[in-house]
């Protein structure tokens, strides 16, 4: 009778033990497949209080364009040539990146700023803020602009910094950096990802149809 008990309990930790590799690859799977979203609010990177950075908190101005993504976004001074913020992540998977970046576009001005991405084998870097990606009507002098570059990024555990590219005649005010590998996906107003339950609700408040389960039965 012991040895029976024995070969059933040996049976049923190999069963648990299957059925958790295979829940375990399924996620794997869904994970691959889906598109990574990777939103960075500026306020919260480090490196402000200094005289190129500092804080900046929506008032009027910022609520009449849009508003910030959060309360709070990030001014580099237009007298500041050089400084930077910075922020620690953790890239989930590589590959080919779209780096969007949201910040205050002045119609006429350029407001250079640099992204930076520095992994443990690798660093690489864009440049923002060169020309008008939208022109604002008068009276005001600027809009918020989303705007996209192209980055190969590894995965593993990264840096990211925001830094001034040069002296400019206006402030560089950013608010957001997004990270994805969703090529086909433009942010509109504050840029909040499209999060995966939200996509599941609005799915199924179209159709009204089950979900099928993560794993299967069985």
């Amino acid at each position: 009778m012991i040895h029976v008990q024995s070969f059933m309990l040996v049976f049923t930790l190999l069963f648990l033990a299957a059925q958790g590799f295979a829940m375990t690859a399924n996620a794997e799977k869904l994970r691959s497949a889906a598109p990574v979203y990777i939103k960075l609010e500026a306020e919260d990177f480090n490196g402000f209080d200094t005289k190129a950075w500092d804080w900046n908190m929506a008032w009027k101005p910022q609520w009449d364009r849009g508003g910030n993504s959060g309360w709070w976004a990030a001014k580099g001074a237009a007298d500041a040539s050089a400084g930077e913020i910075h922020l620690d992540a953790f890239i989930p998977r590589s590959g080919a990146y779209c780096a969007w970046a949201r910040y205050e576009d002045y119609t006429g001005e350029p407001e250079p700023f640099d992204l930076i991405v520095s992994m443990p084998a690798a660093e690489v870097r864009a440049r923002y803020g060169l020309g008008d990606v939208v022109i604002t009507p008068s009276p005001y002098r600027w809009s918020f602009a989303w705007e996209c570059r192209k980055l190969d990024l590894r995965k593993g555990p990264a840096k990211v910094r925001i830094a001034l590219a040069g002296g400019a005649r206006v402030r560089r005010g950013v608010d957001a950096v997004v990270l994805t590998t969703d090529a086909s996906w433009k942010p509109s107003h504050r840029g909040f990802p499209p999060y995966a339950y939200a996509t599941y609700l609005s799915k199924w408040a179209e159709t009204r149809r089950p979900l099928k389960p993560l794993v299967a039965d069985g």
